[in-house]
């Protein structure tokens, strides 16, 4: 049933099918490294382009096993449909992409207001070489006013959006003001929430 599912034949039209007509560059050097591989008792994991009956593909994750069931050293290939997973690695791919180049500063904190993601006009904004100078300290040393910046990330921490000006202490010292916004995150299981911050620089005082 999963092969009708993947590859739109009825189970009955795959007997005595190639298999390289289902998982693409399935050829017999490719089927020689496997035997070898697999003799020498190596895990045999292939990414593959998959064919459809009506011509279409899927991208394919095979993994591939000998086994004693109709004649002495039969394979098996498995296969996984990694279609939608590949597709929604790309789109978090360019979505962090979008998000490291964008011009407004960003910086993720988790639930504890530690920092764990800072992106490039961030870096710029506040005077830092790297992320790592940032990541895992708390987001209020970004900020002049303790209390103020204090107060925002609590009202965040509790579900609700903040925005407002707001002075940033860069990491030479100097006082930037900026107008900053505070979302929450993403919920984890236990329902903490994390947070967003995004600024815009005003003037420099």
């Amino acid at each position: 049933p999963r092969v009708e599912e993947f590859f739109k034949y009825k189970a009955s039209e795959t007997w005595d099918i190639m298999v390289g007509e289902l998982i693409d560059g399935v050829n017999s050097a490719l089927l020689d490294r496997v035997r070898k591989g697999l003799c020498e008792g190596r895990f045999i994991l292939v990414d593959a382009k998959c064919v459809r009956k009506d011509g279409t593909t899927f991208a394919g994750e095979v993994s591939i096993s000998s086994i004693e069931l109709v004649n002495g050293g039969d394979l098996v290939f498995a296969v996984r449909n990694v279609d939608r997973r590949k597709n929604t690695w790309q789109k978090l791919r360019s979505g962090q992409h979008a998000w490291m180049n964008a011009l407004s500063a960003g910086v993720i904190g988790d639930a504890q207001g530690i920092i764990c993601g800072i992106n490039l006009a961030a870096l710029k904004l506040w005077g830092y070489a790297s992320e790592e100078e940032l990541i895992g300290k708390p987001i209020g040393k970004l900020w002049a006013d303790g209390d103020a910046a204090a107060k925002a990330m609590a009202s965040t921490q509790s579900g609700a959006s903040w925005s407002g000006p707001l002075p940033a202490s860069t990491h030479d010292g100097h006082t930037v003001q900026v107008h900053v916004s505070f979302d929450p995150g993403v919920g984890t299981r236990d329902g903490a929430t994390g947070v967003v911050c995004s600024a815009l620089p005003l003037t420099t005082l």
